[in-house]
C-alpha cells in the first residue's frame, strides 16, 4: 500500500510540472522572434555641462540635453528605457542604475550628489543635483550607457 501512494504521490508531483516551453515567460509575445523584441544599449558621453541657476545659488544644479536620433515615437510610447552612470573601480567598469544618489561628508560640511536622467521623442536630459547647491565646479565628463527595449 505504501508503494502504491508513493508511486501516486510521485505520478502528481511530476505530472504537474510544466516544461520551460511551456511557461508563459518563454511563450509571451515576440518572446523567440527578432521581429518582435528588440534592445539595443550604446554609450553616450556628456562633457558640456549647463548650470542651471547661479553659481552656488539655491536650486542650482547641472544638466545636459542629448539630442537621439534612436529615441522615437514608438519607443516612447510602446517600449522602456534605462539608463546607468559608468564608473571605474580602477579599470574595471562599473554600472550603476539612475538615480544615483551619493551621500559625502568632508568636516562639518555634508552633502548628497545625484545623478539622473528624463527622456522625450529624440532626446535625453541628463542632471546632476548637488544638495548643498555648490555648483562652483562643473560634475565633468560622464558616460551614461543607455538601454531601449521595443
Amino acid at each position: 500500500m505504501k508503494k502504491i501512494l508513493f508511486l501516486l504521490l510521485l505520478t502528481i508531483v511530476f505530472g504537474a510540472c510544466e516544461s520551460d516551453t511551456d511557461s508563459n515567460w518563454n511563450n509571451r509575445p515576440g518572446g523567440n522572434s527578432d521581429d518582435t523584441q528588440n534592445w539595443d544599449s550604446y554609450v553616450i558621453t556628456v562633457k558640456n555641462w549647463e548650470r542651471i541657476g547661479g553659481v552656488n545659488a539655491d536650486n542650482s544644479f547641472f544638466r545636459c540635453v542629448v539630442e537621439d536620433e534612436y529615441l522615437d515615437q514608438y519607443i516612447f510610447d510602446k517600449g522602456s528605457v534605462m539608463v546607468y552612470l559608468i564608473q571605474y573601480d580602477g579599470d574595471v567598469p562599473v554600472q550603476t542604475p539612475l538615480p544615483y544618489v551619493m551621500h559625502y561628508a568632508d568636516g562639518d560640511n555634508l552633502w548628497t550628489e545625484t545623478f539622473s536622467y528624463d527622456y522625450s521623442v529624440g532626446s535625453f536630459a541628463f542632471y546632476v543635483t548637488y544638495s548643498d547647491f555648490f555648483t562652483e565646479n562643473s560634475p565633468g565628463e560622464c558616460q551614461f550607457k543607455v538601454v531601449m527595449h521595443w
